[in-house]
This record gives C-alpha cells, sequence and structure tokens, in this order.
C-alpha cells in the first residue's frame, strides 16, 4: 500500500461537511493507513487537527490515533488538549462522559498503561459527584459515574 499522503486527495475530505461521515473517514484512514511514513503521520495529524471548534472530535481522532501509533507523544498531545478543554470551558455532562469515554477506550487497551496518567481527571470527575446521592443525580451524572468506575476497573484489569 503506498503511503497515506500519496493516495488522499485533500479536497474530497474537505468536502466531507457531516461531522459524523468525517469521523468515520478520519478513523478508517487512521486505521488501515499506512503510517509509516513522516509525511503520513503528519497527514494524519493534519486531519485530526482540522475541523477546528470540534473539540471533541478533535479528542476522538486523537485517541484512535493514539491508540494505533501506540507512542506516549500522541496520548501526551490528548492529555493536553482534555486538560486545555477542562481548564478553558465548563462542559456538560455528556461533553465529560464523551472524555471519559475516551479515556476508557484507552483503559481497555492491554497494549499501553498510558490511562493512568488520566487518573487525576477521572479522580476529579468523581470528586464532583460524590456530593451527591446516586438517587437525585440526573441521567447524564449516573452515566458519567458508571464510565468512571468504568475507568478505575479497567484500568485494574489490564
Amino acid at each position: 500500500m503506498a503511503p497515506l499522503h500519496k493516495l488522499l486527495d485533500f479536497n474530497s475530505l474537505d468536502k466531507i461537511r457531516d461531522t459524523s461521515a468525517f469521523h468515520r473517514a478520519v478513523t478508517v484512514i487512521i486505521q488501515k493507513g499506512n503510517l509509516i511514513s513522516k509525511a503520513s503521520v503528519e497527514l494524519a495529524l493534519y486531519l485530526i487537527f482540522s475541523r477546528e471548534g470540534d473539540d471533541l472530535l478533535c479528542m476522538s481522532l486523537l485517541t484512535e490515533f493514539g491508540l494505533r501509533m501506540l507512542d506516549n507523544k500522541y496520548f501526551d498531545m490528548l492529555r493536553d488538549f482534555v486538560e486545555d478543554y477542562f481548564a478553558n470551558k465548563r462542559p456538560s455532562a455528556r461533553e465529560v462522559t464523551h472524555v471519559v469515554g475516551l479515556i476508557r477506550k484507552i483503559a481497555q487497551c492491554s497494549k499501553t498503561e498510558y490511562s493512568s496518567k488520566f487518573l487525576d481527571l477521572v479522580q476529579g470527575v468523581l470528586g464532583l459527584l460524590n456530593h451527591k446521592e446516586i438517587s437525585s443525580m440526573s441521567l447524564d451524572e449516573q452515566r458519567l459515574l458508571e464510565m468512571c468506575i468504568g475507568v478505575l476497573t479497567d484500568m485494574v484489569e489490564n
């Protein structure tokens, strides 16, 4: 297979307006592409960060890329991105659940132990939920609690 940077047509990817379709297309590129050359890796990173303003999409794609490459520098990028996201925005419970879901995906990968570097974030989320009774939590908060517990369980098991 030819290197990724020789196969892609930027114009066709830029025409994908639907976020879900773009996510699927870039995920396939990340999972199936020949990411050996520096140019191919740079192109994949360009695609990951090309949708300005869609932070959750970027985090999702960066998670896929980190899991494909299994290189801590990409997980470090993700961690920095997540920290910046939480520092500069007031994410909803659904957005936090999405991010914790990405951390769980990393925790479920037996080839990396990087999820432990997100432990402080998971503990922070649990600390925010700790003051509430489960019966008084919204469904989003309950799902977030379950997701955090799942991350911790996956960290222990892997």
